[in-house]
C-alpha cells in the first residue's frame, strides 16, 4: 500500500464512518468538529484519540502529527488537543511534543537552539537548568524520545520528557538518578505486573525546581496483533483499570477493517500507566489512526480499491443502466477506481462511463486485449480513460505492439502493459521489458498464476530455474531504476509482479517466512479481499476469471445491486476470505505463510516452488 499523506478531514471522516459511542459519546463526535473547523485542510501523518479507560464519561483528546520548519532539528510536532479545549469552539491551542533524533548533536546543541521556537523564550530560560540536569544524569542507554509543553492545560512552568530506557530492572534506579523524589520500590512493586521486554518509555515532567511525582509509564506497544490486545486489555479489566464497556470498544476499534484508498488503519499504539504516590491511578489507551499498514491480520478492506466491470462477454451485454449505476455506487462509497474490461471496444456506451467515471472522482482503467483502432484509442483518451492496460502475449505480438505504438503517438501518459509468463515463455522476460519500455509503458505487469480472459490455463507455470532467472533479472532491473531515479531523477519503467502470481512473489522474499515481505492481502489472490467484479449479465463475483474457470462459478450468489451490501454480506466473498484453500502440498511448503495463489488456478497445475523443495 503507498503512503499517503491525508488531510485531518480524511480521519475525521473516517472517526464519523466509525462511531465508537462507549468512548466518544454525540458530545464529543461533534466537538471534533472544532478541530476540524481549524485544522481541515493541515496535511497530517496520522492521528489519534487519548481515551481515559476508568472514567465513564465518555470523551477523548485529540493527537494529530503535523509538519513545521521553524524549529531546527524538528520536522514534524504532535499537536494534543485536550477535549475541554476543542469543545469550547474557537481558536484551539494544543500541547505539543516534538520527537527527538540526537543522530550528531548533543543535548545541549539541540536545547540552544530548539528550545527557544518550541516553549518561547522565557519558559526556555526558566526550565533550562532542571532540563540540563536530567540530560546530563542520563544513564549509558537511556535516551529522551520526546519533550513536550502542556500550554494546552495552562502549565506554562512545566515541560512533559519521554525517556527511553533499554532495560525494565534499570528504570527505577535510574528515575532516582536523574532527580525523582519518590519510593523507588513502592513504585517497582506497583509495575511489576506490567513489566515490559524491551525498551521502557517513562513520562515525567519537569518544572523549575526538578522532577515532578506524576510517572507515567508506556506499556503494550509495537502496534501488537489483536489477539494479543485482547489479552492485555482483559488484564486491564481484572485489576479495575478499565470499564468493560471501553474494553468491549477497544478491541473492536482493532478489528475495524482498513480505508484502502486512502488507507487509513486503526490501532492501539500503546496503552499508559500514570503512577502517583505508591499506586497506579490510572490507565489511558492511545488509539491510532494510521496511514501506514503495520499488521496484516484483517482478512479485506473496509470497502474494495476497485471494482472489475465486464461490459460484454459475446454473449451477453452489461446494460448502460447498470453501468452507471455501479460507477454511481462506486464514486459514493470510497470505491476509487474502476477496470472495464471484455468486449470493450464493442461496447458503444463506454463514453458515458467513462464521463460519470470523471464525475464521481472514479479512475477509470481500459483493459485491451484485442486490437484497437486508433479513432476508438483517440475518443477513450479524449473521453476520460484514466490508464490503459494492453495485454501482451510477448515481445514479438504485434497487435499489442501496435496498440501501444497507436498510444504513443497520442502521447497518452498512463499506459500499463499485462504479460504472462510460464514454462514456455519465461526466457522472453527481458525482451518483453525491453520492447514494452521502448513503447512507453509505465509500469508492467508480470503474472503467470491465472488463467488468461476466458481459457483454461493450458501453460504451466514456471520452473523453480526460471523463477530464480526471473527474480534475479528483476532485482537487477530494480537496482537500476533506483540508481536512475537518483542520478537523472527520470523514473524508469515499473515491474511489478501481480498479487495473483504469487508463487513469484513469495519466491523473491526467500524461503524464510520472518522476513519474506510477501504477506497480508498483497501477497496472493486478492479477490473479494482488495477488489471484487461485476460479470456482464449484472451478477457480482469475487473475480472474473475465477468465475469463467473454475468448475464451480460464484456468480449469482449475491442477490443485489448495492456495492456495498455485496462487499459486506455477501457469503461467497465471506467464504473467500475465510478459507485460504490451498492444494495438499501447501501445507508442507516453506512458502505456505507467505503464498496465496490464485483461486481459479487448476488444482492439477503443478506449483514449481513446492515442487523444487
Amino acid at each position: 500500500m503507498i503512503i499517503q499523506e491525508l488531510p485531518m478531514r480524511e480521519y475525521y471522516a473516517h472517526l464519523r464512518r466509525h462511531p465508537i459511542p462507549e468512548i466518544m459519546d454525540d458530545a464529543c463526535l461533534t466537538a471534533v468538529a472544532n478541530v476540524e473547523a481549524q485544522y481541515g485542510n493541515t496535511i497530517t501523518h496520522g492521528a489519534g484519540l487519548e481515551v481515559r479507560l476508568g472514567e465513564q464519561a465518555r470523551y477523548v483528546d485529540y493527537i494529530m502529527n503535523i509538519d513545521v520548519e521553524h524549529i531546527p532539528f524538528v520536522s514534524s510536532l504532535w499537536y494534543e488537543i485536550d477535549y475541554a479545549e476543542f469543545a469550547k469552539g474557537g481558536s484551539i491551542e494544543p500541547c505539543l511534543f516534538a520527537n527527538l533524533a540526537l543522530a550528531e548533536h548533543s543535548y545541549s546543541e539541540l536545547w540552544d537552539k530548539m528550545l527557544p521556537p518550541f516553549m518561547g523564550e522565557r519558559r526556555a530560560l526558566r526550565l533550562r537548568a532542571p532540563l540540563d540536569r536530567v540530560t546530563a544524569a542520563l544513564p549509558k542507554g537511556a535516551s529522551i524520545k520526546q519533550i513536550g509543553t502542556m500550554s494546552g492545560r495552562g502549565e506554562l512552568d512545566i515541560m512533559r520528557l519521554v525517556i527511553i530506557f533499554s532495560v525494565w530492572e534499570s528504570v527505577f534506579d535510574e528515575l532516582k538518578a536523574i532527580g525523582w523524589q519518590g519510593s523507588t520500590e513502592a513504585l517497582r512493586e506497583a509495575l511489576e505486573p506490567w513489566k515490559e521486554t524491551k525498551n521502557v518509555a517513562v513520562n515525567i515532567d519537569l518544572g523549575e525546581a526538578g522532577v515532578l511525582p506524576k510517572i507515567g509509564i508506556e506499556v503494550c506497544s509495537n502496534w501488537r496483533h489483536p489477539l494479543l490486545m485482547d489479552k492485555f486489555i482483559a488484564r486491564l479489566e481484572e485489576v479495575g483499570l478499565c470499564l468493560p464497556a471501553k474494553a468491549e470498544a477497544l478491541r473492536r476499534w482493532i478489528r475495524i477493517r482498513p480505508d484502502g484508498d486512502p488507507f487509513i488503519q486503526t490501532l492501539i499504539a500503546y496503552f499508559k500507566l500514570n503512577y502517583k504516590d505508591g499506586r497506579i491511578t490510572e490507565a489511558k489507551a492511545y488509539l491510532e489512526q494510521s496511514p501506514y499498514i503495520h499488521h496484516h491480520y484483517f482478512d479485506a478492506y473496509d470497502r474494495p480499491l476497485r471494482l472489475d466491470m465486464e461490459l460484454a462477454d459475446g454473449q451477453k451485454i452489461l446494460p448502460v443502466g447498470k453501468a452507471l449505476a455501479l460507477i454511481r455506487d462506486c464514486g459514493q462509497n470510497r470505491v476509487r477506481r474502476v477496470r472495464l474490461t471484455g468486449d470493450v471496444a464493442g461496447y458503444k456506451d463506454l463514453t458515458f462511463l467513462l464521463r460519470e467515471s470523471k464525475k464521481q472522482g472514479v479512475a477509470a482503467e481500459i483493459v485491451i486485449t484485442g486490437k484497437a483502432q486508433e479513432t476508438w484509442l483517440a475518443a477513450m483518451a479524449a473521453g476520460g480513460a484514466d490508464t490503459f492496460l494492453v495485454d501482451m502475449e510477448g515481445a514479438a505480438d504485434v497487435v499489442a505492439q501496435t496498440t501501444l505504438q497507436l498510444l504513443q503517438k497520442l502521447r497518452f501518459s498512463n499506459v500499463r502493459a499485462r504479460w504472462y509468463m510460464h514454462q514456455g515463455n519465461s526466457e522472453e522476460l527481458k525482451a518483453v521489458v525491453e520492447t514494452a519500455a521502448g513503447l512507453g509503458v509505465q509500469e508492467l505487469l508480470i503474472t503467470g498464476a491465472k488463467p488468461q480472459a476466458g481459457n483454461k490455463m493450458k501453460a504451466q507455470l514456471p520452473g523453480w530455474a526460471q523463477m530464480e532467472a526471473a527474480a534475479a533479472f528483476i532485482r537487477d532491473y530494480e537496482g537500476c531504476n533506483a540508481a536512475q531515479d537518483i542520478l537523472l531523477q527520470d523514473k524508469k519503467m515499473r515491474l511489478t509482479v501481480e498479487s495473483c502470481f504469487s508463487q513469484l512473489r513469495a519466491f523473491m522474499g526467500g524461503t524464510d517466512a520472518r522476513y519474506n515481505d510477501n504477506r497480508g492481502i498483497g501477497r496472493g489472490c486478492e479477490a473479494g479481499r482488495s477488489f471484487f467484479a461485476v460479470a456482464a449479465d449484472g451478477s457480482f463475483t469475487p473475480c472474473l476469471y475465477m468465475e469463467k474457470n473454475t468448475e464451480m462459478p460464484s456468480t449469482g450468489y449475491c442477490n443485489t445491486e448495492d456495492i456495498v451490501a455485496c462487499w459486506e454480506k455477501s457469503h461467497v466473498l465471506n467464504a473467500v476470505r475465510s478459507s485460504e484453500e490451498k492444494h495438499r502440498e501447501c501445507a508442507t511448503c516453506c512458502f505456505q505463510r507467505r503464498c496465496l495463489h490464485c483461486r481459479a488456478w487448476e488444482k492439477d497445475t503443478i506449483c514449481p516452488v513446492y515442487h523444487a523443495l
